[in-house]
């Protein structure tokens, strides 16, 4: 991989960690306001729109993308986040063990379907169906949300916090660097 290549990718990685850093740390003001819900506007609308902006303003201004797309790909990134909110809410409900790995199982649970639903608007564009990384980039999203969610546990950091801002901004960096390295060279 050529070195412009490695700083498109890293730029992407970085664009998603401020967006899912900024994110997060958005919500843990708005924690400290009111209790982090889904009936919280902000709760259910921020992750999805920043993570949405950071993917769909770019590919547009590359010319991958029409400006419709941008504006619906905000608005599935929208519905993945409550989708996946509930997903992982559901697992977590659903196994009666505790520990990091009922949490690794409610966060993989999460973390697949907030990637697939992202995955599904992804596929609309051409590079995206014709590259191999649209199964790698729904993969990554479970595993990440795995491991974020199990970390958040054995670190004893639920609620927002430092911890819950960083891993916000790996799960949005990994998922904006794979979505690059999916993107055709210039």
């Amino acid at each position: 991989m050529d070195i412009g290549r490695r700083r498109v990718i890293a730029r992407w990685a970085a664009t998603g960690a401020l967006a899912g850093a900024g994110a997060a740390a958005v919500l843990m003001l708005v924690d400290k306001l009111q209790y982090h819900a889904p009936q919280n506007l902000v709760f259910v609308l921020l992750p999805g729109t920043t993570f949405g902006l950071a993917v769909s303003i770019p590919l547009w201004r590359r010319g991958l993308a029409a400006g419709w797309w941008a504006a619906v790909f905000v608005a599935w990134s929208i519905i993945a986040w409550p989708a996946a909110y509930y997903a992982g809410v559901r697992v977590l409900v659903a196994i009666e063990t505790t520990g990091p790995s009922r949490l690794a199982l409610a966060g993989l649970a999460g973390g697949l379907v907030w990637s697939a639903i992202l995955t599904a608007a992804l596929l609309v564009l051409p590079f995206m169906r014709a590259g191999r990384a649209w199964p790698g980039l729904v993969i990554a999203g479970g595993l990440t949300g795995a491991l974020c969610v199990s970390l958040l546990e054995i670190l004893g950091q639920w609620g927002f916090g430092a911890v819950y801002i960083v891993l916000w901004g790996v799960w949005y960096a990994v998922q904006g660097g794979m979505i690059a390295a999916a993107m055709p060279r210039d």
